[in-house]
């Protein structure tokens, strides 16, 4: 990795100082060349959020201590999160070919930067690929090399092409005849395609604000792939809070980070593995996860 990083990293933020700063303080270590700067409005029915929000943009505006190209999207009002963040990743690869993603709560490990660097660059004219995660959500299952490749797309720490995103349709037209012809049903078990049905049908019909269902209906419906890296690299620091947008309850996800070794190790072919994409399917929609799931509703458990 050079002295200063060379692919642009957009930052997407709101109104949490804590997070922020945290998050900030890593990127800071790695000194972009270029940083994206992508920010939501305060809500009007908020007391106080304003201020929040001013004192957020005003943190990491004051701290940018390195030569840095700046860009700045602040939104006015308040967005949602649907639109800031689809509209904000748009505007990002406007101006870049491939970027970095990295949200307020989206603490990233120090290997992370070089991880992502080699492996952007090394994807990106195959249009297998559509993203590349810093987030192993199945931290049990073991990969022999640096990274692998899965159907399913993480977001917490995240990096894409251009050439990939333009993919991207925030309303999924696509969804209803996808639905009938049943081409993504092979790639799940039964309660985990029930689950990303719910989903995509709550985003077709305009009931949930959010943007990432659209995005892995984007890498299924293409057969695209996702890299996973062979250790987590990645720890959210949004669990639990009030504040969250969507994970307002608590988790017993193992966040911790590992280093990966130098030099890294390919893999031999660029196609999915079967064997981890049964493994995050099963820890998501498998009965066992399922039952959890259900007792956790009924306060049965913690």
């Amino acid at each position: 990795m050079s002295v200063q990083y060379g692919v642009a990293i957009g930052f997407f933020t709101f109104n949490r100082l804590d997070t922020t700063s945290a998050v900030f303080e890593e990127i800071r270590k790695v000194k972009p060349e270029r940083l994206y700067l992508i920010s939501d409005g305060a809500r009007e029915d908020r007391a106080g959020e304003k201020e929040k929000v001013e004192e957020v943009r005003t943190y990491i505006e004051s701290h940018i201590d390195w030569p840095c190209q700046v860009k700045k999207n602040y939104a006015d009002s308040n967005m949602g999160c649907k639109k800031r963040m689809a509209s904000g990743i748009s505007w990002l690869l406007e101006n870049e070919e491939m970027a970095i993603i990295i949200e307020d709560d989206v603490k990233p490990s120090e290997d992370f930067f070089p991880y992502m660097e080699e492996i952007l660059n090394r994807y990106k004219d195959d249009e297998r690929v559509m993203l590349v995660s810093g987030f192993k959500l199945v931290t049990s299952y073991p990969v022999d090399e640096s990274y692998t490749f899965s159907h399913f797309p993480m977001i917490w720490g995240w990096g894409t092409w251009r050439r990939a995103w333009a993919k991207y349709d925030i309303d999924i037209k696509e969804w209803e005849t996808k639905k009938k012809d049943k081409s993504l049903r092979k790639r799940f078990n039964f309660w985990g395609y029930l689950k990303y049905s719910a989903d995509f049908d709550s985003v077709f019909s305009h009931q949930k604000d959010t943007w990432d269902f659209q995005w892995a209906f984007t890498v299924l419906s293409n057969d695209g792939l996702a890299v996973i890296p062979g250790v987590n690299l990645i720890e959210n620091l949004g669990f639990g809070r009030a504040d969250a947008t969507h994970t307002t309850g608590n988790t017993d996800q193992d966040f911790t980070t590992y280093p990966i070794p130098k030099p890294y190790k390919h893999p031999e072919k660029v196609e999915a593995n079967s064997g981890y994409d049964k493994a995050y399917l099963k820890n998501g929609w498998g009965t066992a996860a399922i039952c959890k799931k259900v007792l956790r509703r009924l306060k049965l458990i913690k």
